[in-house]
């Protein structure tokens, strides 16, 4: 409970300081004309706009009207048509006009000079979508089918037919090729994948969609008889209401107070941000000519999807992720989710990525009071974890920073893998620069949010340099473990702050992943953790990543021990080009509570490799090499040695000098302490491979 009210007061707080980032608003741009069909735009960003006719009764328009959305001028481009009614470009800039009264397909080039292009499997045509390759895809209303035909011209066969198209009127294509399409008679939305299979997508509510657009991995979906705009996850089929509040009316202004009238032809533009929708100017009624152009604007600014969540387990280790970018439990109310876990206990609140560039940081995820800077663009939770040779867990997130003040233009694709037997949960954030211009000197980190225990006001936190490692843990004991985050290429930030961020959130945040402080950390409070990784220059088109693990232990050195190997991991798989933690660094005897020997780095391993241990007090230390037939081959460590975390290599060779042979071979160590009855002794598998 205490959370929450802290939460929410931080929250309240900031809307004192930042107001709340964008909003879909409705305006008309355009006086009244003829129009009622289908809506595309030129790579120069004017509108064309074909005239379907005045009546569904009868589809008689005749031409396409060009329309500039700067000043809402309007001029006739191409005429002659019979009931005009979707349309689509080509990469040549040649427009593809489908005619619904007379049964075939017009082609008009960029002067507007008509042509004819093909009637062949042409029955009511309405949406027309064009792939990569220019071949030309038809929703027949009158067919109940999809026809594809070739950029010439010269063939057209019936792409996809099934009792699912049900007067399917418009269509739309994603990058992947896979068609959508709305039907007329019953609202249900289809999906056509590239072999021609239909499945449902979706349903609208008013069952008489007109037509919809793609964009980034979202559907925008005309509800004609319910006067509003959806947008729907081309995935998932999640649906949320983007404008029109139902009424029927001419109303501008924010998105779900507006109302349309009739509304039937949309576009998206390339940057997503502003839909174009024909409306019709009689209200309500069969007339749909003529018609105004809304304008739809900050539709980047809506909310994610739905938020919905995967648990990653280890078995020691769990870790909650969501598909809004958020780990642990979600960054806004009701703050629920499975937190941080080590053997079963929870240590987190939440947290998330960030991505930053002086003077200040756009993209916050996490517990800031600044929420919907990165939204979910594109994620498929309800799918589940994916695998593969490596990892039993995997889930992907696509996210946006459209929701910040001055976005960046970013795309974070975020990969989460687990495995099982493994003690931490990498995260991988690809950030993709969507932007004209390059990022320069461009920060990307993480936060979290610990919470050791419900109250959280007696946590401690510090700092493994070289291991890139911010740890927390509970003061009183109250919870036993360690909990921390591992930044495993360059290390750019690291601090432990407390809790709350405070005014200046926006410039602190980008200070925290852009500076390391290990100072001494105290007294005990309420803590978060950050670290940071660059600058980086990411030219536009390019992606950066950047990896991380979550991790937890039972003690301090369990967990140095973790971000050990998950650094070695990740360096395998080729995700960074640094280890950390290779060097041995001082810890106290205090801080040492148990007797452990270590995994060798690197294993496999050619010419030599480091073996970790650590004692918990002083012993007679024995550690030696055995082949699989149990014989010594060589002598490591024979001394008497105080408590602490120590080092030792071996170089490949036996105890004459002599290089060994590839093969598995035990090392094993002792330690004994007779004056206080102590004895551990444990063994370990390495590999040499030459």
């Amino acid at each position: 409970m205490q959370k929450r009210v802290k939460w929410i007061f931080v929250f309240l707080f900031s809307l004192l300081i930042f107001p709340l980032n964008g909003q879909v608003m409705v305006s008309t741009i355009t006086e009244s004309f003829a129009a009622s069909g289908g809506v595309s735009i030129d790579a120069e960003g004017y509108l064309y706009v074909a005239d379907f006719g005045a009546q569904l009764s009868n589809a008689n328009g005749q031409t396409i009207t060009r329309v500039d959305p700067a000043d809402g001028s309007l001029s006739t481009f191409a005429s002659g048509f019979s009931g005009a009614s979707g349309n689509a470009f080509d990469s040549q800039g040649n427009l593809f006009q489908s005619n619904i009264a007379g049964g075939f397909i017009s082609k008009v080039d960029p002067s507007g000079n008509v042509s004819f292009f093909t009637s062949t499997n042409i029955v009511g045509p309405v949406g027309i979508a064009i792939d990569a390759n220019d071949n030309v895809f038809v929703a027949n209303c009158g067919g109940n089918t999809i026809a594809r035909i070739t950029p010439d011209g010269a063939t057209s066969t019936v792409f996809a037919t099934s009792t699912l198209l049900n007067c399917p009127n418009g269509l739309t294509i994603d990058e992947n090729n896979n068609l959508y399409t709305c039907n007329f008679s019953d609202g249900n939305v289809l999906k056509i994948d590239p072999a021609g299979n239909v499945s449902i997508l979706t349903s609208i509510s008013g069952a008489n969609n007109g037509h919809l657009t793609y964009h980034n991995g979202y559907l925008f979906v005309v509800d004609r008889g319910g006067n509003r705009i959806y947008r729907v996850n081309a995935t998932t089929g999640q649906q949320i209401l983007v404008a029109g509040n139902g009424a029927c009316g001419k109303a501008d202004g924010p998105g779900l107070e507006a109302t349309f009238s009739f509304p039937n032809g949309i576009k998206a533009t390339p940057s997503g941000d502003t839909l174009y929708v024909n409306d019709a100017v009689p209200l309500c009624n069969a007339n749909l000519n003529p018609i105004v152009i809304r304008m739809i604007t900050g539709v980047n600014s809506l909310p994610a999807e739905e938020r919905s969540s995967l648990v990653h387990t280890t078995g020691n280790l769990a870790m909650g992720v969501f598909n809004d970018g958020a780990l642990g439990a979600q960054q806004s109310p009701p703050f629920t989710g499975p937190g941080v876990t080590w053997r079963g206990v929870n240590g987190a609140f939440t947290g998330g990525p960030i991505c930053a560039q002086l003077p200040t940081a756009n993209g916050l995820m996490g517990s800031y009071g600044i929420s919907n800077d990165i939204l979910n663009v594109a994620s498929n939770y309800a799918a589940g974890f994916s695998s593969d040779g490596n990892f039993d867990q995997i889930a992907t997130a696509s996210l946006h920073d459209y929701g910040a003040p001055t976005p960046f233009g970013v795309d974070i694709i975020q990969k989460t893998y687990s495995n099982t037997g493994d003690d931490f949960v990498f995260i991988r954030y690809g950030y993709v620069n969507k932007s004209a211009a390059t990022l320069s000197d461009f920060y990307m980190g993480m936060l979290v949010d610990w919470d050791l225990t419900p109250q959280a006001v007696t946590d401690l936190g510090g700092y493994a340099p070289e291991r890139h490692l911010v740890y927390n843990y509970e003061s009183t004991g109250a919870n036993p473990y360690y909990y921390g985050i591992a930044a495993l290429d360059t290390v750019s930030g690291m601090m432990t702050t407390p809790d709350p961020v405070g005014v200046n959130a926006r410039l602190q945040s980008f200070v925290r992943i852009s500076s390391i402080d290990t100072n001494p950390i105290g007294p005990p409070g309420d803590f978060r953790s950050w670290i940071g990784t660059g600058p980086a220059d990411i030219a536009p088109g390019d992606t950066f990543w950047t990896t991380f693990a979550i991790l937890a232990g039972d003690d301090l050195q369990d967990i140095r021990e973790h971000a050990d190997m998950a650094s070695q991991k990740a360096f395998a798989l080729g995700w960074t080009n640094t280890v950390t933690g290779l060097e041995d660094s001082p810890i106290s005897a205090g801080e040492i509570r148990d007797f452990a020997l270590e995994g060798n780095y690197p294993n496999p391993f050619n010419p030599s490799t480091s073996i970790r241990y650590q004692l918990a007090e002083s012993a007679d230390v024995s550690l030696k090499v055995f082949n699989l037939l149990g014989q010594e081959v060589a002598t490591l460590v024979r001394a008497t040695q105080s408590a602490g975390a120590k080092t030792v290599s071996w170089d490949g060779r036996d105890y004459l000098g002599n290089p060994v042979a590839s093969g598995v071979y035990i090392y094993r160590m002792t330690a004994r302490n007779d004056a206080k009855g102590t004895f551990f002794s444990d063994s370990r598998k390495m590999v040499l491979m030459k």
